[in-house]
């Protein structure tokens, strides 16, 4: 059954991306470890997104979603990300003590313009859009999000397709030298068309 499936979704101990993130505690006493976020994708491209909980026990009182906003540092031009909290993998309602659940998703935003994207979280009851604010409000803004990460939006050199999925979605990988970068993509080419070349010589050789 879907919400029960802990598969990859529920750990023992914080992954090892959440040491450089100072912990943000939440109420209810939930706390954020910390987050993996691609860091580049095509405009109208989906990018994977997760963010490391420590849960408290069980949250049974309501349904619980979880969102990612992104804010265009230059414009102001924002988008909301909502989804059930571990993309329905492993719910609040069933959480225990002492799990490191993986709010996993794949963020699907609309066609976005380009430029760095400041990326924030937050958790909120659906039907009564309780949100958990920070314990401190210096963690998060007015709506009680909280910065997990940032995101280049960009066309030129980014691959296509979702970024985490159809590639590692990681900036090294474009930048001159990767195995992306638009460099490293006009020599595959290159070279798939000598040895396509080749193969189609020797077949009518024989």
């Amino acid at each position: 059954e879907m919400r029960k499936r802990t598969t990859n979704v529920v750990l023992n101990e914080p992954p090892a991306w959440c040491s450089n993130f100072q912990p943000v505690a939440l109420q209810r006493n939930v706390m954020i470890l910390g987050a993996r976020i691609a860091e580049a994708a095509r405009p109208g491209s989906a990018f994977t997104a997760e963010v490391a909980l420590a849960a408290p026990g069980p949250l049974k009182d309501g349904v619980w979603a979880a969102s990612i906003k992104g804010v265009n540092r230059k414009t102001g031009e924002f988008f909301i990300w909502r989804h059930p909290v571990a993309d329905g993998g492993w719910l609040p309602p069933l959480w225990k003590k002492g799990q490191i659940v993986l709010d996993r998703t794949l963020v699907r935003p609309p066609e976005l313009s380009e430029g760095h994207y400041e990326l924030l979280f937050r958790m909120e009851e659906v039907q009564s859009q309780k949100v958990l604010l920070p314990k401190d409000p210096a963690s998060g803004d007015a709506e009680g999000y909280v910065p997990v990460g940032h995101i280049l939006i960009r066309e030129k050199g980014v691959p296509e397709g979702p970024a985490g999925v159809a590639w590692d979605g990681r900036l090294s990988s474009i930048e001159p030298g990767g195995p992306f970068s638009p460099l490293a993509v006009v020599w595959f080419k290159t070279a798939w068309r000598i040895i396509t070349v080749t193969l189609v010589v020797a077949v009518l050789a024989i």
